[in-house]
């Protein structure tokens, strides 16, 4: 899929929604862009929209003029420490796996902490992914 400058942040959303929910390798997962309140769909993971600073990586009217840096963060979410390592080790293996699905360049990932919260009387865990690329035109 090509990303255009005027749908970037749809365009990329899109692309690795598609990457992660089609190469999972974790079954019953709910893959989603927004947190659903309900123990029941655990595990999920959501996918935040890609934020796309107006910096730019280069300045002019050559093709690389409207090359910029992005990121996004992936939040993945279940009812077991364990499960959330392993969910997390499958979601950066989908991505880094099908990097020729995205549009994008220069992709890394960082490192999140395990957090917990309450959710129906049952403790969830959480760990943020935070996603970094280039965007070029």
């Amino acid at each position: 899929m090509a990303i255009s400058t005027n749908t970037a942040r749809a365009d990329i959303f899109k692309e690795f929604y598609a990457v992660i929910k089609n190469n999972l390798t974790t079954t019953g997962v709910k893959v989603t862009n927004s947190y659903v309140d309900d123990e029941t769909q655990l595990p999920q993971i959501v996918i935040h929209p890609p934020t796309l600073p107006r910096s730019r990586l280069a300045f002019g009217v050559e093709s690389g003029a409207y090359d910029r840096s992005g990121d996004l963060e992936i939040e993945v979410i279940a009812k077991k420490t364990k499960d959330v390592v392993e969910l997390y080790d499958d979601v950066e293996h989908a991505i880094f796996s099908n990097l020729g699905q995205l549009s994008v360049q220069n992709v890394h990932a960082g490192d999140g902490n395990v957090g917990s919260f309450e959710i129906g009387g049952v403790t969830a865990n959480i760990m943020t992914i935070p996603i970094g690329f280039s965007f070029k035109r």
